[in-house]
């Protein structure tokens, strides 16, 4: 996954070897982990921008939270300023002095959820995990207001999966130009615009000229 050899991830855990920027940012956009956190094992700024957003230090600092920030990756290699990197630069090295001012621009942007800016060369396997962590994180907030509002959390994690799924079979069908009549769940109804609308094209699959039909000379 990562393009590195056995041999050259046991010497990165064993302390053998010491991890350079490209390998580190490409560690921490596959397995979504926050790159202040890989590089220093701490996470100060991170942190900063959740009392910016009035969370407070005990929710913070909480070990749930604690988990759930250090997989709040930014994906720095997608940024302008990884492009002046010297190839052989050490990880540490890379974020303190080049990628700093990157990762502070984007931390208050992107602190509740991870960011990947995905590529044509991604793996279906990245994706995939960019979602599943996603989905994660999401089913930790329905949690949270659930209990904060006296509700039934398990219900509001059934349902919003549930949608989630509806959602993801109808766009796929829409992406390949295959009609979607069968919603039928009153729960959906916000997906009936998709749907039933086959005169809708979604998606890079349909020819440029066809997706804006009103718009033809």
């Amino acid at each position: 996954m990562l393009g590195i050899s056995q041999s050259a991830l046991a010497a990165f855990e064993t302390g053998r070897n010491a991890i350079r920027w490209e390998i580190g940012l490409r560690i921490c956009r596959h397995l979504i982990v926050n790159e202040e956190w890989f590089a220093t094992g701490r996470i100060p700024i991170l942190e900063a921008a959740m009392r910016a957003k009035k969370y407070d230090d005990a929710t913070i600092k909480s070990p749930v939270v604690q988990r759930y920030l250090q997989g709040t990756c930014v994906d720095l290699g997608a940024e302008n300023e990884a492009l002046g990197v010297p190839q052989k630069m050490l990880l540490v090295d890379a974020f303190k002095s080049l990628l700093l001012p990157a990762y502070k621009r984007l931390v208050p942007i992107w602190t509740h959820m991870p960011r990947l800016v995905l590529k044509h060369s991604d793996s279906h396997e990245l994706m995939a995990n960019y979602i599943r962590r996603l989905h994660l994180i999401h089913l930790g907030m329905l949690d949270n207001e659930a209990m904060r509002k006296g509700k039934d959390n398990s219900l509001a994690a059934r349902d919003f999966t549930k949608a989630t799924l509806a959602a993801g079979i109808i766009l796929s069908k829409r992406f390949m130009g295959v009609p979607t009549p069968e919603i039928r769940e009153s729960q959906f109804n916000f997906l009936r615009a998709i749907a039933n609308d086959e005169t809708a094209p979604i998606g890079p699959l349909f020819p440029a000229e066809d997706a804006f039909p009103a718009e033809k000379k």
